[in-house]
């Protein structure tokens, strides 16, 4: 594959072919190139159905000129673009991109080496927010996503893993009978989850997911989840359902939460 890409980066042809499992590290090959632009761009892809005509398909495609690498990972799609570094390519490539990146601004959950955590911790730091997530389901993938990022300590208050409904009483203070009437998986049960741990961390954002996570429950509870966002007197509160092996959903959601979040922070 790598030398079908240098081939056209020779402007000796357009080749059309699917990728090698390997992406990454074909990009990282492709990267050390001299004289090659590159961009990197992931979007979610979920919620992507009524732009579908202007994605380019997996695989490897020239449009306008610029070669793009479309690889799609269950809710997650990477393009990587490319083209020969020249002073006439340069402005035909920040075009091309930049209007990728408008159409689907939206979407976007990573930019080269800015991941959709950093982008989340970042835009916490620029406002100055405190953010603490009460996780269910999601076993503290969520928190955990967020503190590896450099500086995640400015923004980060103490989370909570709360599995049991036990757990949810004695550290959220949600009471038996609630969880009884509404159900623990439920969007009651997410909102009053981000409600009270933003307020025991004395927090401004406090998430709650609660959910599934196991091939074990019949359709359509298999990866179920409900998630809340309390952003100081806001509550938003949603559902959605994810699939895979219990690491891959549990990944998954807490994309789909950290995307929400951060559209949430640039309203």
């Amino acid at each position: 594959m790598l030398k079908k890409i240098k081939d056209f980066l020779k402007l000796s042809g357009e080749p059309s072919f699917q990728p090698s499992v390997k992406v990454d590290c074909l990009w990282q090959e492709i990267q050390k190139l001299p004289h090659v632009l590159t961009k990197k761009v992931v979007l979610i892809n979920k919620y992507l159905s009524q732009k579908a005509e202007a994605q380019p398909r997996d695989g490897f495609i020239v449009e306008s000129g610029v070669g793009v690498i479309a690889e799609t990972k269950r809710i997650m799609t990477t393009y990587y673009f490319l083209m020969n570094d020249t002073p006439e390519n340069q402005e035909v490539f920040a075009s091309f991109v930049n209007k990728f990146m408008e159409t689907h601004r939206r979407e976007i959950i990573g930019i080269d080496e800015m991941t959709l955590e950093k982008m989340v911790v970042n835009l916490l730091h620029q406002k100055r927010l405190l953010i603490s997530c009460a996780e269910s389901c999601t076993g503290g993938t969520l928190i955990s996503r967020l503190i590896s990022v450099p500086g995640a300590s400015l923004v980060t208050q103490e989370s909570y893993i709360t599995y049991s409904d036990q757990a949810k009483t004695k550290i959220l203070g949600i009471k038996q009978k609630y969880l009884e009437e509404f159900g623990t998986v439920s969007s009651e049960v997410a909102g009053k989850m981000a409600e009270r741990v933003r307020i025991k961390a004395i927090s401004d954002v406090g998430i709650g997911v609660t959910g599934y996570t196991t091939s074990d429950m019949p359709a359509p509870e298999d990866g179920l989840f409900y998630y809340g966002i309390s952003f100081h007197d806001t509550l938003i509160v949603d559902k959605d359902c994810v699939e895979g092996t219990r690491d891959e959903m549990r990944f998954d959601q807490t994309t789909i939460i950290l995307w929400r979040l951060l559209s949430v922070l640039k309203e």
